[in-house]
């Protein structure tokens, strides 16, 4: 939403704001997120995924008993936040996980009230100390079992390694893997000299995965998941390691790889004790029988817009446990590049669903914008989603692979549909305005269906502005509006009345599904108080609605059986 990136070295990753989320640790770091744009986007992503996840797996669990359970240990705080999002006029179908998860800068309490209630929901489903036990609870809701993991051992996926490690006075266990050619589960154990489980000083970066010629197929692009979760045995805490694989495995051998030297973690507002030691193993695999398993789909349709942008689903590939499907979108030649602060998936998303041969849901894209109604079940969301961006002449060209579960017994293959996508294209839009105007009423800036009203001036705060010029006063310019496209991929500048230019963050709430916004428009690096502005949106992420567009699928069924038997 800025006009440039301004991360800083000091900004957490992916991976450390999920685990600082699961683990509980989110109050460690909140000093920096609370002055940094880029981590409070990425606050806002993993409790947005978080939460469109517990919606989607347990939609029909998420009842007052659950909230009363984990507004329990929720300090007053909180509490009032949830009674506030009862009241909003349109908020009367929305359930709790969906009023939490707006997309806005909130106080510290507010963030880390949202981030408790989604990890509380993971902590209610994790209910067995290892990954054996863990397949066989943690999804057994209704019609939501995952079955490619309840069914791992007999289908020859599931491992018993039991190595320990020493060192420090820290021991490291592993216990059981669940290798698969799509993803990689590990439980494991890290133990502190005083017997008692520290599992969140594992680092993922420290954990690589292998093929018979030592090269990673770790996807770098995948997210991943790492979780605390109470044993059966009372004090007994296991983690677990989530990878996702890249590409289809050419090797029957693959060997996990722990390069684990240090432990804990350090940084800026985020001070973990780090100990250096030796807790590094290899854990030989054998992957035939997997391999065995995977069978790949190749997809013949495309949908070609107006614009000329063009998606094709190119293949599903169904593995052990889980299946995927693969999409190649060519963007038309205004396409603006992405936001280098945002993770590749939010850049150009599709919403998809796909049917078996009755009809029934069996994988939905719930980051695209229309909602389905699920009948009796719903249907799967994406474990996780890898993109990677490339160019074909003046086009890019976005490739972008969603993994899936195996969350009941799949049939035949019925029907692919497109509902919906989005992506940034360049524009020029501005308006110009002098700050004293503003006490006579608003600068309305229209375009696209867009309308921002510049209100006022709204003081100066120091914020971080890029790597070269670190952190400087920034001049604040309160705004209200509604949006018909999409927040993500929008960029913006400024220019005063010499003609210097500042990026511009735009900062706030977006509520109503993205529509309604209010916030701040902060100029970075504009430390006076000018006499004219003038602000131009430079990229505009427009989404493309109501595509209706459908592809009869190749009528196949997996061989695996994901039928789960107790």
């Amino acid at each position: 939403m800025s006009g440039k990136s301004v991360m800083s070295e000091r900004c957490l990753t992916y991976e450390q704001m999920e685990e600082l989320m699961v683990n509980g640790r989110l109050d460690s770091a909140m000093d920096h997120i609370e002055s940094c744009t880029p981590c409070q986007r990425l606050l806002e992503t993993c409790i947005e995924e978080q939460g469109v996840m517990h919606q989607t797996l347990y939609p029909y669990k998420l009842d007052d008993s659950f909230t009363d359970r984990i507004m329990a240990v929720i300090a007053d705080e909180e509490v009032a936040l949830q009674q506030e999002a009862r009241n909003e006029d349109d908020k009367e179908n929305v359930s709790i996980m969906e009023q939490m998860v707006t997309r806005m800068k909130i106080s510290r309490k507010k963030w880390i009230a949202a981030a408790i209630i989604l990890i509380f929901a993971s902590i209610l489903s994790f209910t067995q100390p290892t990954v054996a036990n863990w397949i066989k609870s943690l999804f057994q809701i209704e019609s939501t079992e995952d079955v490619g993991l309840l069914n791992s051992d007999i289908i020859g996926i599931h491992h018993f390694v039991n190595i320990e490690k020493k060192d420090k006075g820290y021991t490291l266990e592993v216990k059981e893997v669940v290798a698969d050619t799509s993803r990689i589960v590990i439980a494991y154990r890290l133990l502190r000299p005083d017997g008692k489980s520290q599992n969140d000083y594992l680092q993922r970066r420290s954990i690589d995965v292998v093929d018979a010629d030592g090269k990673s197929i770790i996807d770098p692009n995948a997210s991943f998941g790492l979780h605390n979760m109470e044993g059966g045995e009372k004090g007994k805490e296991y983690g677990l390691i989530d990878l996702g694989l890249i590409g289809i495995l050419d090797t029957d051998q693959i060997t996990i790889r722990g390069n684990i030297d240090v432990i804990g973690w350090e940084g800026d507002k985020v001070a973990y004790t780090l100990v250096n030691g030796d807790w590094r193993f290899s854990i030989d695999v054998d992957m035939t029988e997997a391999r065995k398993k995977v069978k790949e789909i190749p997809l013949n349709g495309e949908y070609m817009a107006p614009d000329g942008t063009r998606i094709k689903p190119s293949r599903m590939i169904f593995h052990a446990s889980a299946f995927q499907i693969e999409f190649q979108s060519k963007l038309p030649a205004g396409a603006a590049p992405r936001n280098e602060d945002l993770a590749l998936y939010t850049y150009h998303e599709i919403g998809y669903y796909i049917k078996d041969s009755e009809g029934k849901y069996i994988a939905l894209n719930i980051r695209g914008h229309k909602y389905h109604d699920f009948d009796e079940r719903p249907a799967m969301f994406p474990l996780r989603s890898s993109c990677t961006l490339g160019e074909e002449g003046d086009s890019k060209v976005v490739t972008c692979i969603d993994t899936f579960g195996a969350f009941n017994d799949l049939g035949n293959l019925g029907e692919l549909g497109i509902d919906d996508y989005h992506f940034p294209k360049f524009t020029n839009d501005s308006i110009s305005f002098s700050l004293a105007s503003l006490e006579d009423g608003p600068a309305v800036f229209r375009a696209a269906g867009d309308e921002f009203q510049m209100l006022n001036p709204n003081g100066f705060e120091e914020t971080y502005v890029s790597k070269a010029e670190g952190i400087k006063k920034s001049l604040k310019v309160k705004a209200i509006g509604t949006m018909s496209t999409d927040s993500t991929g929008q960029r913006w500048i400024a220019q005063d009345e010499k003609g210097h230019e500042y990026p511009i963050d735009v900062r706030g709430s977006y509520v109503r599904g993205g529509i309604d916004y209010d916030g701040d428009f902060t100029i970075l690096g504009l430390d006076h108080m000018p006499k004219k502005l003038t602000l131009t949106r430079t990229a505009t992420d427009f989404i493309y609605r109501d595509i209706n567009w459908k592809m009869k699928l190749p009528a196949y069924k997996h061989s695996v059986s994901w039928k789960y038997e107790e």
